[in-house]
């Protein structure tokens, strides 16, 4: 199997400020980077780097999460 360090993508289908969007990302990759870098949603922020701040909350399905702790993987059909 080749190395070369590339990365797993995936499709990963979200709703996000109500609109369908499909995001091409590892799965491991964390909520608060593919909002930022993926979809351009910059007004996530990226605070702490340890889960303790909540610079980088978002709601999903109606809960607040810090973003910077949940992969995207975790989330296909969540909005």
């Amino acid at each position: 199997m080749g190395g070369g360090g590339a990365s797993f993508h995936a499709m990963a289908r979200l709703t996000l400020n109500r609109e369908a969007v499909e995001l091409r990302v590892d799965p491991a990759m964390a909520l608060l980077w593919a909002l930022r870098e993926e979809a351009n949603l910059t007004g996530t922020k990226y605070g702490c780097d340890d889960r303790r701040c909540g610079a980088c909350m978002v709601m999903i399905d109606g809960r607040a999460v810090r973003s910077c702790a949940v992969a995207v993987g975790q989330l296909e059909g969540s909005s």
